[in-house]
């Protein structure tokens, strides 16, 4: 009798050694696992086709925070590769987005960027980029590089077209990137250009002829002003076909200057 009671109680020991056993064995197991199985680090490669990167790994990290799909220190079986791509994607920042797990748990992300061209302020404080691509997309990004402005009465279409061109005209030339700090659209709808060297608008009116303006200002730039001075002008009027029509500002009210713009 004795002898069975003994044997019942060294098997309730041993099935509670060994319930505890796998509850112990297994918490640290899982311990384990949760300590190896994570995302321990972030590899970011920015390429933009025409070497002009202007973002940064800073940048992209605030947009994986903010799309709440950072990858650090989250459970390897948790993170949802295409999830993170589709998000990135899905900000138009980006035209490409690869991402992959290396065996030592490293998240690696290769972005091809898209990047904005220029910055357009709405009249109504609503603003946006443009790509080069002429895509629009949200402001959540402050880049480093200066981006030309285009504000005033500017609507979505008009900035992926008509002043696309124009803007995209004022970039390809160095003169006209060192001279003009702004693109400016009146509320006639007559388009300006501001001067980063003295007080003067160049209005350049409706039709979207950029280049026979533009040439036209370079004519004006050469044979005038190195007379006069940049100061002498409150406006130059540039919309008249053939014509040039500048306003001199009162003579006691500028002082001559021949600053020309740097190439």
């Amino acid at each position: 009798m004795m002898e069975k009671i003994l044997k019942r109680i060294f098997a309730l020991a041993l099935l509670i050694y060994i319930g505890w056993a796998v509850v112990y064995f297994s918490s640290k197991d899982n311990l384990y696992r949760s300590d190896r199985d994570v995302c321990r680090d972030l590899k970011i490669k920015l390429i933009d086709e025409e070497g002009d990167v202007r973002m940064t790994e800073q940048d992209v990290l605030r947009e994986l925070k903010r799309l709440k799909c950072y990858p650090v220190g989250q459970a390897v079986d948790s993170i949802s590769l295409p999830e993170i791509e589709s998000r990135l994607k899905g900000t138009g920042l980006f035209k490409e987005a690869q991402a992959y797990l290396s065996p030592s748990f490293r998240l690696h992300l290769k972005l091809v960027c898209n990047e904005p061209y220029f910055f357009v302020q709405l009249s109504d404080n609503r603003s946006f980029h443009v790509t080069k691509e002429r895509q629009i997309v949200p402001v959540s990004i402050d880049y480093s590089l200066p981006l030309l402005v285009v504000s005033g009465q500017v609507d979505s279409l008009a900035a992926v077209t008509g002043l696309f061109d124009l803007v995209n005209e004022i970039e390809q030339n160095q003169t006209w990137k060192n001279l003009f700090s702004q693109v400016y659209v009146r509320p006639d709808g007559d388009v300006c250009l501001l001067s980063r060297i003295a007080d003067m608008e160049i209005i350049l009116g409706k039709t979207p002829n950029w280049r026979d303006k533009l040439d036209k200002l370079e004519v004006f730039i050469n044979q005038v002003i190195p007379r006069t001075g940049w100061d002498a002008y409150s406006t130059i009027n540039l919309k008249f076909a053939g014509q040039i029509v500048a306003k001199q500002r009162p003579a006691e009210s500028h002082v001559q200057t021949s600053a020309t713009p740097s190439v």
